[in-house]
């Protein structure tokens, strides 16, 4: 066997052996966390419970609900078949929808190679479109899911119903799909450059299609996300708000066997592909001529990082401009439409909408880029590190990189709003601002450690491993803002972040989004509009950004959703 061959079948070893490894980490975790639910969570249990439970959450029976006494298993698995469906359609769609994408992409670039106005026109107009999908997770999230949930109702379906039974399960993983069909997208571009531009549109559809597939298993974790509002997801969200811990930790597992799982599958698929395509590793060799440098032009770079810092400003001068308080309540005033005195109305309160917008900026961009900050120099420092050992170019130099990632593979085999639902049924009732911050800062810390390693795995031409990590901190930083954005309103949205009354974006959109979604509609879609826009923003700077440094991957967003 050739050396290739031999490190393919040692990476291939070594990616079982951790799949098992992080299997039996997370089970460990799970069991040392049955002894840690803390007292005033379980007497907050009990207040609600005529035979109270013992305050020693190890001597639980933790095979049955605490709530309905039937066992984990008669709970869960009535909503496992729809979740799963829902799953699987979604992923479909996805790839449907990138590859048609990327087809009807590769041939607009056939044709608008010259002039150069017109290729550039053409790389903003991509750049646009990638990150407007990936910020609309905010209004599918928003008003949009509100809404199917009615109509669900309306119709009488219930969630744990089989996929037949309700057609309306295609809609739902249409809507879900748009953020991983977005990622794809990037993604495949970003693998589809890399090739010379005069190789056979059925070469590259071969080649593409593999890279996909892979992709799409490692993004397992982001279609789980988008679509938690419905099946299993829907009863992890109503365990957590219980303190239901038996439920919330078996549904935890399921999540980590399926995302282990997927990737695992991904990893061993990949080394193979690499190890028969003799071609690609030929052509991964020759980056002198990159098509994503400089694809971009300058002067759109320097127009998104202007509204990067226009959105900064608003964020610290917002109540200086507001005409009211956050909270100044005007009742004979009470859902007002726009106005002269009210600009974009009021709430069921009488607050003026577009003042609570203004310090509801301020609280989500300044969360984010004090969090960013933080987590983006401390994953430099363990990307450097796991940088360092990659650079010895074999199977040992692999293996002790995937010993400093390993952390980072434990936390990512939970997708981000699952782990963040974890963490917070241990707190529920904090309701401050620094504990739903701190919560976000330590959920991003492993995804931008894995967008550093993405980083430096494509280093930009003439640039090592370490000076790619380096050049890949600014970029870095504005998607970790981005992702630290949709972290905190996602955790205010579900009503366990910033205390009542403060005029947070994802509270907002929840509660009064939520209860005015077809008397007031603005209600929820001002707060949605502000989100999305704020999201697209940062991300559409930090592409803007990888792909003018000169950066090979397009796959460094998508690790902060996973």
């Amino acid at each position: 066997m050739s050396t290739e061959g031999k490190r393919a079948l040692i990476a291939a070893g070594r990616k079982i052996v951790f799949a098992g490894l992080i299997l039996l980490i997370v089970w460990l975790i799970l069991l040392v966390l049955r002894h840690a639910i803390p007292v005033n969570v379980v007497n907050q249990i009990n207040t609600g419970r005529k035979i109270p439970v013992s305050r020693d959450s190890a001597t639980w029976d933790w095979n049955k609900s605490i709530w309905t006494g039937h066992t984990v298993a008669q709970d869960i698995n009535p909503r496992i078949s729809l979740t799963m469906q829902l799953i699987g359609l979604t992923g479909l769609f996805s790839l449907i929808i990138a590859g048609i994408t990327l087809s009807v992409g590769f041939f607009i670039r056939r044709f608008t190679e010259k002039p150069n106005w017109l290729a550039r026109l053409r790389s903003i107009l991509r750049v646009v479109l990638v990150s407007s999908s990936s910020s609309i997770l905010i209004l599918t999230f928003g008003p949009l899911s509100v809404g199917m949930m009615v109509i669900f109702h309306l119709y009488g379906w219930n969630w744990w119903l089989p996929a037949n039974s309700s057609p309306l399960i295609y809609l739902a993983a249409l809507c879900a799909c748009i953020l991983p069909a977005g990622l794809l997208t990037q993604t495949g571009h970003g693998e589809l450059a890399k090739w010379p531009g005069n190789t056979p549109f059925r070469t590259l559809a071969y080649h593409g299609i593999i890279k996909l597939v892979i992709r799409l298993l490692r993004l397992i974790g982001i279609i789980i996300v988008v679509t938690l509002e419905i099946g299993i997801g829907s009863l992890l969200l109503q365990s957590t708000l219980s303190g239901d811990f038996p439920v919330v930790f078996g549904i935890i597992w399921i999540f980590v066997l399926i995302v282990v799982a997927a990737k695992l599958v991904a990893n061993l698929l990949e080394i193979a592909y690499n190890y028969a395509n003799k071609t690609l590793a030929n052509i991964e060799q020759d980056k002198s001529e990159s098509p994503l440098r400089f694809a971009i032009p300058q002067w759109w770079l320097i127009f998104s990082l202007a509204l990067v810092v226009l959105i900064v400003l608003v964020a610290i001068i917002g109540p200086l401009l507001a005409p009211y308080g956050m909270n100044e309540i005007h009742l004979i005033d009470r859902l007002s439409p726009p106005s002269a005195k009210y600009l974009l109305g009021t709430d069921q309160l009488g607050r003026d909408i577009f003042s609570r917008l203004l310090y509801g900026i301020r609280i989500d961009v300044l969360i984010g880029i004090a969090c960013a900050a933080v987590v983006t120099i401390a994953a430099a420092g363990w990307g450097m590190l796991a940088a360092y050992c990659g650079k010895m170019n074999n199977w040992t130099g692999d293996t002790l990189e995937d010993l400093v990632m390993l952390p980072k593979e434990i936390v990512c085999a939970l997708p981000w709003l699952a782990l963040i639902w974890l963490i917070i049924s241990f707190n529920p009732l904090s309701m401050s601002t620094v504990f739903p911050a701190v919560i976000c800062g330590l959920v991003m810390l492993p995804r931008a450690a894995g967008m550093v390693q993405e980083a430096y795995l494509s280093a930009p031409k003439g640039k090592s491993c370490l000076q790619g990590v380096l050049w890949s901190l600014p970029v870095v930083f504005l998607f970790a803002t981005a992702s630290v954005i949709i972290y905190f309103s996602a955790i205010s949205y579900v009503g366990l972040g910033v205390p009542p009354g403060v005029p947070e974006l994802g509270t907002m959109l929840s509660n009064e989004g939520r209860q005015y979604l077809f008397t007031a509609p603005r209600l929820g879609l001002w707060p949605a509009f502000c989100l999305s826009l704020i999201i697209f923003t940062f991300m559409m700077t930090g592409d803007a950004l990888l792909e003018r440094v000169g950066f090979r991957s397009k796959a460094v967003w998508s690790k902060t959703m996973e």
